[in-house]
């Protein structure tokens, strides 16, 4: 196998050569090169692992009018590093137009940080502060093949398939959620499944349609951080409410244009304050139309 392992830098130096139709550099695009573009310009939307972010809430408020059951959690996160690795195969395989080259990818992207915690602690009327270091890493696989005839001076690469995401930090497996399913306004009772699919066989949405995604945290304590569609191109975080069976529901509109997105999220033993951080999560990829 021909094996190809980037770093942060090497990937940005990529970027500045080879964006568009034809690379800026006089000299052709590599495989490997073209395969990342394939994966970071043409499928954005499918392959970021963006989850966490480091906005601070309000810590002044909050300690103008603590509440003893809503504590106060955010991430700093002072480093990002990305792998980016790609093996391509030797032999040819057979596709629709003859015999291409397929290729292997493996993505990996790492936070590190702290995680700060603020609550109320009313057994002693004090406001407290936790802090503690955090390292969370999410990784997905794809797969490429080669387009184009062989006797062709430019060939390209397309997406054939991508994994969803897996979070998960190095102290070890967390738990995620229990009872976790949705409805839709087709159908109810369906379940998230982690896999690997071609883009045309991504569990698939109509455009707007209403989403309810249920849940119940197996520690009460546990944070879920969970990430829906907005105004089409964006995500929220959302805050979960009661439902009539005891656990929690979220309810969001799916975009209204024919897109691919993610549904994120990550469950963090929130209330361990004296415990390793500790998390679980998921990106379970779609498409709507």
């Amino acid at each position: 196998m021909k094996h190809i392992s980037f770093s942060a830098i090497i990937i940005a130096f990529f970027m500045m050569g080879c964006v568009g139709e034809k690379p800026l550099s006089e000299i052709e695009a590599t495989d490997e090169e073209a395969i990342y573009n394939v994966m970071f310009i043409d499928n954005y939307r499918l392959t970021t692992l963006d989850l966490i972010s480091s906005d601070v809430p309000d810590t002044l408020e909050f300690i103008a009018d603590p509440d003893p059951e809503n504590p106060l959690y955010w991430h700093v996160i002072e480093e990002t590093d990305e792998d980016f690795v790609v093996d391509i195969s030797n032999d040819p395989v057979d596709s629709p137009v003859g015999p291409v080259y397929s290729a292997s990818v493996n993505y990996v992207k790492t936070y590190n940080g702290t995680f700060e915690v603020v609550r109320y602690n009313e057994d002693t009327d004090e406001i407290e502060r936790y802090s503690k270091d955090f390292v969370l890493k999410g990784t997905r696989n794809a797969e490429c093949q080669q387009w184009g005839l062989s006797n062709q001076v430019r060939r390209g690469w397309l997406l054939t398939s991508i994994s969803d995401v897996r979070f998960f930090t190095p102290q070890g497996d967390y738990h995620f959620l229990d009872d976790f399913h949705y409805n839709t306004s087709t159908d109810s009772l369906l379940y998230f499944t982690y896999g690997t699919y071609s883009p045309d066989e991504l569990v698939h949405f109509e455009l707007e349609e209403s989403v309810i995604v249920h849940y119940q945290l197996i520690e009460n304590s546990d944070l879920l951080l969970m990430y829906v569609p907005i105004n089409d191109f964006g995500y929220q975080l959302v805050i979960p409410q009661p439902d009539s069976q005891g656990g929690f529901e979220v309810i969001f509109n799916m975009p209204s244009r024919k897109i691919y997105g993610q549904l994120r999220f990550l469950v963090l033993n929130a209330g361990a304050f004296y415990d390793d951080y500790r998390a679980s999560g998921y990106s379970y990829n779609y498409s709507t139309r």
